[in-house]
């Protein structure tokens, strides 16, 4: 009986190895090339009668000694390789031969790409709450909300194409299906410095390959860093207006017809309002941007709007302070408190509520409020949802 136990084991596993390495050794060197004249990799590159070509590994793999065989060692992401021979089993079951420590070793080609860029970790948002896998399609280890920003630090495929990031989430690392990412950078984008990736999670719109770029704007527009405004826009409709101590600044008509209905109701209340930022041209917010940027490139990424996506060229913000009001104790004073309650019955919304950090991608701001309109502005706070989740859900 533990013979053929034996020998069925050795059938099923080694066998195959064997006969994978026979085949290989029957073939001279010089003559060894890909298997058919036309195979299609996954990333739709075609691989034409090549003996060898490039590819770089995208997440540490293990390399057998065949499509059953042994373990023979690991091939750590960012190393390229040279294959040697393409062995495709059917169903998205494609293997490459390369050389490891002067021996052939096979590798997944799902571990693989050939586009031959050093692998750097580049950011991506959620689309919806999303489980990571311990393995592409294996069993859940953690989740990630809607909206949440994570790292990716590699990749690979599933056998349908599916690309699967390798990620990590609550001190777990797993695969997330790039079915689930909403927003990225483009694929290999180098990221080499906190110039360029806040540690934070802060997204650095300088290095966002694909913006959408607004040509119409309106109130109800999203103005944020993958919505940008067209280089030459500037609002047809300014009006300049007084706060509650005369200082001057701009809004669209709209916006500032009913800011000023605010400014009334308040002081009917005893409470003053200081604007210290209204409407503000392209060139005012570059020069805002890169002083804050010199300064200190963290900070201004998550503080400063990048040039283009500020609200404020859009002519519908306002940057609202009142006698003794900071970050800590703004909505504690009653001047906080009015704009609290009733700062939508006039068409504005705290634009960058404390706990929706992660989806707005701004840091907090107790005095930033947008102008969306009245009936906008309601539904938005009793559903308590910001701009970039009004988009997503609708």
């Amino acid at each position: 009986m533990k013979k053929k136990i034996l020998l069925t084991l050795f059938v099923i596993i080694l066998l195959p190895s064997i006969i994978l390495e026979i085949n290989d050794l029957r073939q001279p060197s010089n003559e060894k090339r890909v298997q058919n004249d036309l195979v299609k990799v996954k990333d739709n590159t075609d691989v034409l009668n090549k003996k060898d070509f490039k590819v770089i590994v995208t997440d540490d793999t293990k390399a057998k000694s065949g499509f059953f065989g042994f373990d023979k060692g690991l091939v750590k992401k960012n190393t390229i390789v040279t294959v040697k021979l393409v062995k495709d089993y059917g169903k998205g079951d494609i293997w490459y031969q390369i050389l490891l420590n002067k021996k052939k070793v096979y590798i997944n080609s799902l571990c693989t790409d050939t586009n031959i860029e050093e692998i750097k970790p580049f950011l991506i948002r959620t689309n919806d709450v999303a489980s990571i896998m311990d393995k592409v399609k294996g069993k859940e280890v953690a989740s990630l909300f809607r909206g949440e920003i994570t790292t990716v630090n590699g990749w690979r495929y599933d056998r349908s194409g599916t690309k699967w990031y390798l990620v990590s989430a609550n001190d777990k690392k797993g695969y997330l299906s790039s079915d689930f990412v909403e927003m990225r950078y483009k694929e290999n984008e180098k990221v080499t410095s906190t110039e360029s990736n806040n540690k934070e999670g802060f997204i650095d719109a300088k290095v966002i390959n694909d913006p959408l770029i607004l040509e119409d704007v309106s109130y109800k527009t999203l103005i944020n860093k993958f919505n940008r405004l067209s280089s030459g826009y500037r609002p047809s409709d300014l009006v300049e207006i007084k706060d509650s101590n005369g200082n001057r600044f701009s809004l669209r008509q709209e916006a500032a017809n009913q800011f000023v209905k605010l400014l009334e109701d308040a002081d009917k209340k005893g409470i003053k309002y200081t604007v210290n930022a209204g409407y503000r041209d392209r060139g005012k917010q570059e020069l805002k941007y890169d002083k804050a940027y010199k300064k200190n490139p963290s900070e201004a990424i998550k503080r400063v709007a990048y040039p283009r996506c500020s609200e404020h060229e859009g002519g519908f913000a306002v940057d609202v302070f009142f006698k003794g009001a900071n970050v800590d104790n703004y909505f504690t004073k009653p001047a906080g408190k009015f704009l609290q309650d009733n700062a939508h019955k006039y068409g504005y919304i705290l634009r960058y509520p404390k706990d929706k950090v992660a989806i707005t991608n701004i840091t907090y701001e107790p005095w930033h409020y947008r102008y969306v309109g009245v009936e906008l502005a309601t539904y938005l706070k009793e559903n308590d949802l910001t701009l970039e989740e009004y988009y997503l859900v609708d």
